[in-house]
């Protein structure tokens, strides 16, 4: 009894203090423990790693291990990034984790056994630095994995929480145990820490990652993308902030090595040495700590992104200015302070807001590649730096400060250039989002984002307002709610739905009074975040408010709490067990058996189904199954998108087929939208296992440009290459779509050159065959003229898509915006902008691929083909059996059947073979057409 009050009160404070929920608190503590082992393992290790490295090799060998660990880590995480999709994440894990704990043990063996060899100590610095890396990354990685991403927008903060605890318990131990048991034991104790998360690890992963299906696996994992340095490279947003991180670790180098030569010269003996650093890593965690609770929000706010990236640098400055006078210990801690304390607070919020307004998709990316590549790369160079600075030309630490001076100079350049290209960002961002007609574009202009934003809210068009609201979820900024809390009365529904998400990620100030009207709402989604802000926010009193909502006298608003119990219960066992979800939706199931009134059956049965979608109960699917074959348009529909809701590969097939049906097509592309990137895959498996239709393949282009992500492109990519041209045109039509509405999503410009260059050879291949039955249709007999005919139409519409699909392709490699206003002059009735287009053309292309498509281009606008054509383009005219064997190669089933047809009517004895080869066809249509050639060949 007493252990329960205790929970209850714990769980209390959690709720109160974190706004941890029912079904979180076994996760957050879970992922809280594993990266606190990481990081009190990491700061046991450190101190002393650095102790025993500057003792046995001295400070001026440690330019060179910074390069070693730069090298390193570049081949490691290439390495990582390789075979992360093949190997299971937990082995991985499991790996890495057991390893590092034996090669502790293995370490502290070889120390007391006798003095090792430098190389022993360049590799415990070198292993210590990659496993930082690889191990932290690895549990952010489970964590996107055991929190969907509304829970992770609460919860990562008090998971972080668990690092800073880490960090500080970790140093100061090291500082108290280290002169009392030495160094090197204490390496034996980060080892047995270590151990500790391999059973932490193993039974987060059981009971929290191993229950997902494969597709909620993918959509909660996010890749680095197939080209890292181009995404940047196209972006100076981005190129800005890299260099900003890789100037920032240059310094940082520079001011480590300043802070080890000046510790290692003031403490000799090895163990103190390990406990002075112990003592001040976790002192400048604690310093961070405080800074970040009271400093960081007033800062940032206040003066904006632009001078908080000024922070940093400036105190280094300055620093090193101090340093160049009074080079001694205290000096070097201030520096050091100065570096970790700010970089871990002022700067680093500082630096995720500049990739705010950045799609969250090529953000992630971004950040990933920079936090690994970036960061190592400059590691290195910050090496090479001080090797040049202290073996080459013999400076003292004193005067390494001197190359400080330079570079906070660079950094700040670029501070400023990222502070602009960050204003101009968020505005494109929100011209997009205008309403047409709407002039005003409220948008950042001044040194604070917030200010902006908050301009939008009060005085933005609607689709601003929205994007806005959007962004509010994920920077979790409270100084937004003073302009949010308006919205909730707001004309339009989908801004007060929206407003309501925004406000459900603050667990204060508590608005419970002003939400509570908005349940009986006229607008059902508004009702349904209504129900679900009062359960999110309603603590001890969740129950009896559900039960108050769920025996309302008003259906609708009863409805709207089963849906927004559901909402609240996604994924989460512990929370359908307290909302008694199951119970309830079996009690509807059965009560609604025994409603006459159909109107009142169908708001119920509304409900149900949209409740089975979002909470994604798997025992009630079969339930969904039924409903999809119901008579009903309107349920089939809402069992389509909650199917979608589900992610389960289970209903990708059924999706699929919905997709060959008219009235069903809206709704299945838009449950494939919300299953997410991590449908791609099932749907390549469907088409390459031939279970999905031509029909549906065609719509397959549509779900993939709604969802945005770099998996879209490499699918669309893929669909380029589909046997029938429909399918190929609708690929590019949506990757045109795609490089317009988000211009970071990185498409490989060799790859595009290499389709425009294939598909100019089979224009000027088709043009040859047209060219040459054409000429031979006035020689023919009635029968085999018709026939050829209907050849002749196919390839002069084969002539259309294949330029069609040149100038999509161009539009992948050059702005589509000015590729494709070409293309639609090109087709105009008037020659002036017919032969405007081509010349402006002309000047954007260049070199081979100028050389390739402009002749074809000229072409396109002939009326006729003559002979002089003919022989400009250089093109061999092919005799009537090679023309046959050439487009019976094509992909274009009708083609293949107006050829066969043709060779029917001709009865050509030497087509026989050809023939032939066609009538054990795949395609029975194709097989058909063969046979019948056949005979008419053999009864010639």
């Amino acid at each position: 009894m007493k252990r329960s009050v205790l929970e209850d009160h714990f769980k209390r404070f959690l709720r109160l203090a974190f706004d941890i929920r029912e079904g979180e608190y076994g996760r957050a503590l879970l992922m809280q423990l594993n990266i606190f082992l990481v990081i009190l393992s990491l700061l046991i290790v450190k101190p002393v790693v650095q102790a025993l490295f500057l003792s046995n090799v001295g400070v001026r060998k440690l330019p060179v291990v910074f390069i070693l660990v730069a090298a390193v880590a570049m081949v490691v995480s290439s390495l990582y990034a390789r075979y992360l999709h093949r190997i299971p994440l937990k082995t991985i894990m499991h790996w890495t984790i057991g390893s590092a704990a034996m090669a502790q043990v293995v370490l502290v063996i070889l120390l007391h056994v006798g003095p090792g060899g430098v190389w022993l100590y360049y590799a415990f610095y070198v292993a210590t630095a990659i496993f930082g890396v690889v191990a932290t990354s690895q549990i952010w990685i489970l964590a996107n994995l055991v929190f969907t991403n509304r829970e992770a927008t609460r919860l990562f903060g008090f998971i972080g929480a668990g690092a800073i605890a880490g960090g500080i318990t970790g140093g100061y131990l090291t500082s108290a145990l280290a002169p009392l048991v030495g160094a090197e034991n204490l390496v034996m104790l980060s080892a047995v820490v270590l151990a500790g998360c391999i059973p932490v690890t193993s039974y987060t992963w059981k009971t929290h990652v191993a229950p997902l299906n494969p597709l909620q696996h993918r959509n909660r994992l996010t890749t680095f993308g197939d080209h890292p340095i181009r995404l940047i490279r196209k972006s100076r947003h981005l190129v800005y902030l890299a260099s900003i991180v890789g100037v920032g670790v240059i310094v940082a180098k520079l001011v480590d090595y300043q802070f080890s030569a000046l510790a290692a010269s003031s403490i000799e003996d090895s163990d103190e040495l390990a406990a002075f650093f112990g003592f001040w890593f976790s002192t400048f965690n604690v310093v961070s700590l405080g800074i970040q609770l009271f400093l960081t929000r007033r800062i940032v706010g206040v003066y904006g992104v632009g001078v908080s990236l000024f922070v940093l640098p400036a105190t280094l400055l300055f620093g090193a200015m101090v340093l160049l006078v009074f080079p001694v210990l205290a000096v070097g801690i201030f520096m050091k302070a100065a570096d970790v304390t700010l970089k871990q607070s002022i700067n680093k919020s500082a630096t995720e807001l500049l990739a705010l307004p950045l799609p969250a998709t090529i953000k992630y990316q971004a950040k990933s590649f920079i936090d690994i590549f970036v960061d190592s790369a400059a590691t290195g160079i910050g090496g090479l730096l001080l090797i040049f600075m202290v073996s080459g030309l013999d400076l003292s630490v004193q005067m390494t400060g001197l190359l400080i001076l330079p570079l906070a100079g660079i950094w700040m350049y670029f501070a400023v250039g990222v502070r602009s290209e960050y204003v101009n960002t968020f505005k494109r961002k929100l011209t997009d989002h205008m309403e047409s007609g709407k002039r005003t574009e409220p948008g950042p202009d001044s040194e604070s984002i917030v200010q902006g934003l908050c301009r939008v809210l009060q005085v933005g068009a609607e689709r601003q307002r929205l994007y806005v609201l959007r962004k509010a979820v994920e920077l979790h900024e409270d100084r937004l709610i003073p302009d949010i809390l308006p919205l909730l009365s707001h004309e339009s529904p989908a801004i007060r739905a929206a407003a309501l998400d925004a406000m459900y990620v603050f667990p204060s100030p508590d608005i419970s009074d002003m939400v509570a009207p908005l349940v009986e709402d006229d607008h059902y989604d508004v009702q349904i975040r209504a129900v679900a802000y009062l359960i999110g926010h309603a603590g001890h009193r969740r129950v009896a408010l559900l039960d108050h909502y769920l025996q309302h006298e008003d259906e609708i608003v009863n409805c709207a709490a089963l849906v927004g119990i559901a909402v609240e219960s996604r994924d989460n066992r512990e929370m359908v067990k307290l909302f008694k979800l199951e119970q309830r939706l079996h009690d509807k199931l059965h009560f609604i058996r025994m409603i006459e009134d159909a109107d009142l059956r169908f708001r119920y049965e509304r409900a149900i189904i949209r409740a089975i979608g979002r909470a994604n109960l798997e025992s009630f699917y079969p339930v969904l199954d039924n409903y999809l074959e119901e008579d009903h348009s309107e349920l089939v529909d809402l069992a389509l998108v909650a199917a979608g809701l589900t992610a389960h590969t289970r209903f990708t097939p059924v999706l699929c087929r919905a997709l060959e049906h008219a009235k069903r097509r809206p709704a299945a592309i838009q449950a494939l939208v919300q299953s997410g990137k991590g449908v791609f895959p099932e749907l390549l498996r469907l088409m390459a296992d031939g279970e999905v239709s031509l029909e549906a393949v065609r719509q397959f282009p549509r779900v993939a440009e709604r969802i945005r992500e770099q998996e879209a492109v490499a699918f669309l990519l893929k669909l380029t290459a589909h046997d029938d041209i429909t399918v190929q045109i609708e690929a590019l039509r949506a990757l045109n779509t795609l490089r317009l509405k988000e211009p970071l999503l990185v498409i490989e410009h060799k790859k595009v050159i290499g389709l425009i260059v294939r598909d100019a050879a089979l224009y000027l291949d088709t043009l040859a065959a047209l060219y040459a039955e054409t000429h031979r249709v006035d020689s023919d007999t009635p029968a085999v003229a018709d026939a050829r005919r209907s050849l002749i139409v196919l390839l002069e519409r084969r002539l259309d898509l294949i330029l069609e699909r040149i100038f999509r392709l161009l539009g992948l490699k050059y702005p589509p915006e000015e590729i494709l206003p070409i293309y639609e002059g090109i087709q105009s009735s008037s020659a002036d902008l017919r032969t405007n287009s081509v010349e402006y053309l002309g000047s954007l292309l260049f070199g081979n691929l100028k050389r390739v498509v402009l002749p074809i281009v000229e072409t396109a606008l002939l009326q006729t083909v003559t002979e002089e054509t003919i022989r400009l383009l250089k093109i061999d005219i092919p005799d009537q059996r090679t023309c046959f064997s050439m487009l019976l190669e094509s992909r274009d089933v009708k083609l293949k059947q107006a050829v066969l047809y043709l060779i029917e009517q001709l009865g050509d004895p030497g087509c026989l073979t050809l023939v032939q080869s066609f009538t054990s066809h795949d395609n029975p249509r194709i097989r058909d057409f063969a046979v019948r050639a056949e005979e008419a060949i053999q009864a010639s």
